[in-house]
């Protein structure tokens, strides 16, 4: 049995009166102890995943969401999210401590003497030196890094199945973006997590997952292993983020590769493939919506 188990989901929003379609028939599953990415742009609706399975959506949700075969309404504890930029993700009135503690406070877990301990045992496991001075220090004390790390203390704390990693090096350089992806992998091998990790940037995803999902415009065009998915790309969507990649490992570094256009406009539900009005590949059969593991008609009429 998969630990998460995504079926047919569906998010809405309501936008000045007008539904915009988020999430539009996604589905897949989780196994215990795996780590999965999603990629895409801004606007795929990869956030909107994720949000709708820690059941904070804002918008309307409808689908199966199911945890160890059961609704995950009452599994949300067994769920840790680190959210987008950890600047405006933390309570700058808070104290850090606090902010970790209070999820076992609320869950009934620790006492307030029990959850200021847990803090500092978790700021420790994130590898965040001086715990017992941190752990009373406001957010706008930590660096970024710091920051980051202390997001992922806050996921931890309840001792959580699956972490979701949001967007989780955005904000970070280079240098620290190495660091916390490690980390990440370290705790997945020590806590035996499964990891879902969302990012726009391939790279990422490269370097932590086991499988990915790529999601455009509201939809999953294509899944896999990261060797199925690097090495053979199906959907030319795929194949064109690929190839936007820097390559470090060449004499002289060739120009940054785009992908003409925009996404489409999801206020209205696209007629056909939604990448068609971006694919180099287009066909007259491109009108029709595609279907199966890889959502392009290319893949099964090849020219």
């Amino acid at each position: 049995m998969p630990l998460l188990e995504v079926e047919n989901l569906h998010v809405t929003f309501s936008i000045e009166g007008r539904p915009l379609y988020a999430v539009r028939g996604v589905t897949f599953h989780i196994q215990e102890g795996e780590s999965v990415g999603i990629v895409g742009e801004s606007g795929s609706g990869k956030t909107a995943v994720a949000q709708a399975i820690k059941q904070l959506s804002p918008g309307s949700v409808s689908g199966r969401l199911l945890f160890r075969g059961i609704p995950i309404t009452s599994s949300l504890k067994e769920i840790g999210m680190v959210f987008q930029d950890p600047m405006t993700s933390l309570n700058p009135t808070m104290k850090i401590g606090r902010q970790i503690g209070e999820g076992l406070i609320y869950h009934r877990l620790a006492s307030h003497k029990e959850a200021k301990e847990k803090a500092i045992e978790l700021l420790r496991l994130v590898g965040i030196a001086e715990p017992e001075l941190r752990v009373h220090q406001y957010p706008h004390e930590f660096s970024g890094g710091m920051r980051q790390r202390a997001l992922i203390a806050i996921a931890l704390a309840c001792n959580p199945s699956l972490l979701i990693a949001d967007e989780l090096t955005t904000a970070l350089d280079g240098a620290t973006q190495l660091q916390v992806l490690g980390l990440i992998q370290q705790l997945q091998k020590r806590l035996q997590m499964s990891v879902l990790l969302i990012s726009h940037d391939f790279g990422v995803i490269r370097q932590s997952c086991e499988r990915v999902l790529v999601m455009y415009a509201g939809k999953i065009v294509e899944q896999g292993s990261i060797e199925e998915v690097l090495q053979h790309p199906q959907h030319p969507y795929t194949e064109l983020l690929l190839h936007s990649l820097p390559e470090f490992n060449q004499e002289k570094l060739k120009p940054l590769a785009s992908i003409d256009g925009s996404p489409p406009d999801l206020k209205t539900i696209p007629e056909g493939c939604s990448f068609k009005e971006r694919c180099p590949y287009r066909a007259i059969k491109c009108n029709e919506e595609p279907s199966g593991p890889v959502a392009c008609w290319r893949i099964r009429s090849p020219s």
